[in-house]
């Protein structure tokens, strides 16, 4: 179906009124916007309108009612809501011939506010639409489908709109392309606390089938496995990315891979990546919610006269005509991710919004790779793999482990060079990120009239429910099991139970080269330029990193972007006390240490560290490397991650 070429987003595509089975003089006009889903209610006279954010939807389904058994009787069990739809997939043979309504099925993730530390958490609501105007359950099943290819349709606009898809009119009249939105799971079975499988099946798998994505599943058996599959793969046939469910180093495998390819600057260009959290530190997914600015309330109010209450089906009536005037509210806030990491990370991914991402170019004397998360040397790096034995625990392992380097605090001799950032191009990069998040609140203004009082509208989390939602009763048994050879949705690259083998890592990475983009500084067998800065002597750790986060619960570079093009170093020189350096690891969870005494945080375009003394660990995104000299230098903005926010600057 065309979209309305009218350039205001609050004017109407479709609209239909629908009432409420269970209640009288309630109606509801439900309008499909170019920004969302307006449900404007009126009852006795009284009009409350809220607009649910396009951004917060991911997909819908079109059902049919499901045939009632034939031993009912009214002595059987019956639903606890009289009016809850009971409702199969349009192809079950199960259907029920004699009903002619159809339902669409429509998913959205809201942000509510909760008593809670973020104060916020995203909650799943289902918009259920039934269309029962004709004689017929074609032709009302022909109005759902117009509903649902229109909200489609605006989806892929969206997408289109962020550099994700070239859209054609072809592709966007014509059936899902499966080419076009498939997606490759990678998924490390011993992550973190080994429960990547129960978050696969449990958890990210039903809201790919509310989204209707088609993917394909591989389990990784072996160290380097993924980074074997991703450079000797099609991986053109992922049109929509390549998805990690485990840690940080999986993601690190993934990248490596695509930098030993020939064909690595195409294959970074057209693939997006994303990664569900199930490992221990999980760095990446925090940093990706972090930098999201996302408005604060999903569910925007309008006109709060009256409080909704739980509602059931809506069953439709005679459409109506008329725009109600909008009334809203925006304030940008960082997504709720500690509430519930695996929900918000799985959203980043589904609301298909590509936005760049710097990487950092490690090289030493024996190898090259590519880093999108950290550079260690020292206390952090000493941390990450001395935990490793107690990684059964999970995150508490790196504090556990904390607590034990303090007491047998080490210090390295070494050498350290640097290309400080100018506090001028900083500023620069500052006011190109100011400039991005006022376009960004730029979009409230099209949907607020400053012409009435704001002081008269309530918050909808006042409200005793915003729920247009009814119990479900579909049948979740057509799931897809981890162990299926195949499904509707879904192909398994590796279908058996998957043991990890520890092969050996030449097995897996002989005659393979790195490419990717050549270095731009000197060679490590050349001096650095005498514009760099040099530190020598002992130091407790050199730490860099190019995004906030290198942990869930670590802030370890406040101020850092997804793409700012800067390399943030912190260093701790010797001489710092122990009572300061307790005070700095506390302050990483709040980024409170970049004011400790004795911390600097330094932003570069590129460092040199040449170890003097034996006794710390090299650590690049998780992964121990040989103990010697290194450089590494940012390559801005080369690979691309899922996020809500997209572009940055």
């Amino acid at each position: 179906m065309a979209v309305n070429d009218d350039e205001s987003p609050m004017n109407p595509i479709l609209e239909e009124t629908f009432y409420i089975l269970s209640k009288k003089n309630c109606v509801y006009k439900v309008k499909l916007l170019k920004v969302g889903i307006c449900l404007q209610k009126e009852r006795n006279g009284l009009l409350t309108s809220e607009i649910v954010l396009l951004d917060d939807i991911i997909g819908s389904r079109c059902m049919r009612s499901k045939r009632r058994a034939s031993d009912n009787c009214v002595c059987g069990p019956t639903s606890n809501f009289k009016s809850d739809p009971q409702v199969v997939d349009l192809n079950s043979l199960d259907g029920d011939e004699n009903d002619i309504s159809a339902y669409l099925y429509i998913y959205a993730y809201i942000l509510k506010n909760f008593k809670m530390k973020s104060g916020k958490k995203r909650e799943r609501m289902t918009i259920t639409l039934r269309f029962r105007s004709y004689d017929r359950f074609e032709d009302n099943m022909r109005e759902a489908q117009k509903w649902r290819n229109a909200l489609s349709h605006l989806i892929l606009m969206r997408r289109a709109a962020s550099q994700l898809l070239d859209l054609d009119e072809k592709f966007l009249h014509s059936p899902r392309s499966s080419s076009i939105n498939k997606l490759l799971i990678i998924l490390n079975p011993r992550s973190g606390m080994c429960k990547a499988r129960d978050i696969y099946q449990q958890k990210f798998v039903p809201l790919l089938m509310e989204a209707d994505i088609p993917f394909d599943l591989h389990v990784t058996r072996f160290h380097n496995d993924a980074r074997q599959l991703i450079r000797s793969s099609n991986l053109y046939q992922w049109q929509r990315g390549i998805i990690v469910m485990g840690g940080d180093g999986i993601m690190y495998e993934i990248l490596n891979g695509i930098m030993e390819r020939l064909d690595w600057h195409r294959a970074l260009e057209n693939l997006t990546l994303g990664i569900i959290p199930c490992g221990s530190g999980n760095g990446l997914a925090k940093s990706i919610s972090y930098s999201c600015k996302i408005p604060a309330d999903s569910i925007k109010h309008i006109s709060a006269v009256a409080p909704l209450r739980r509602s059931s089906t809506l069953g439709m009536r005679s459409p109506t005509q008329g725009v109600a005037t909008f009334y809203c509210l925006f304030e940008l806030l960082s997504e709720p991710f500690d509430e519930n990491p695996v929900l918000v990370s799985s959203l980043n991914i589904l609301c298909g919004i590509k936005a760049p991402l710097d990487l950092m170019r490690f090289e030493s004397k024996s190898k090259t790779v590519f880093s999108f998360l950290s550079v260690g040397w020292g206390l952090i790096a000493d941390i990450d793999i001395e935990s490793e034995r107690l990684r059964v625990l999970g995150s508490p392992r790196f504090t556990i482990w904390s607590l034990a380097r303090i007491i047998g605090l080490r210090k390295n001799e070494g050498r350290l060079s640097f290309l400080r950032i100018s506090d001028e191009k900083l500023q620069g990069k500052v006011h190109r990120e100011n400039l991005t998040a006022t376009l960004t609140r730029s979009f409230s203004d099209c949907l607020t009239d400053f012409s009435s009082p704001l002081s008269s509208y309530r918050s909808l989390n006042q409200l005793d429910s915003l729920n247009l939602e009814t119990k479900e009763r579909l049948d979740h048994s057509r799931r897809d099991s981890f162990h299926s050879l195949c499904s509707r949705k879904s192909t398994y690259l590796s279908a058996h139970e998957s043991d990890y083998l520890s092969l050996s890592d030449d097995c897996n990475n002989s005659n393979t080269q790195m490419f990717g983009p050549p270095s731009q500084i000197p060679a490590l067998t050349q001096p650095v330029p005498p514009h760099w800065t040099v530190y020598e002597g002992e130091f407790v750790m050199v730490h860099a990193v190019s995004v906030s986060h290198i942990a869930a619960d670590c802030l370890i570079a406040p101020d850092a972007k997804m793409s700012d093009s800067v390399i943030w170093l912190i260093v701790i020189r010797a001489g710092i006390s122990r009572t300061h350096l307790f005070q700095c690891l506390i302050g990483l969870s709040s980024g409170a240490h970049v004011n400790v005494p004795g911390v600097e945080v330094i932003p570069v375009q590129a460092f040199r560290l040449e170890p003097k003394s034996t006794g710390s660990h090299i650590v690049v995104d998780g992964e121990l490397l040989d103990y010697e000299p290194f450089q590494v230098e940012i390559v801005p903005g080369i690979a691309s991650v899922y996020s809500r926010q997209g572009q940055e600057n």
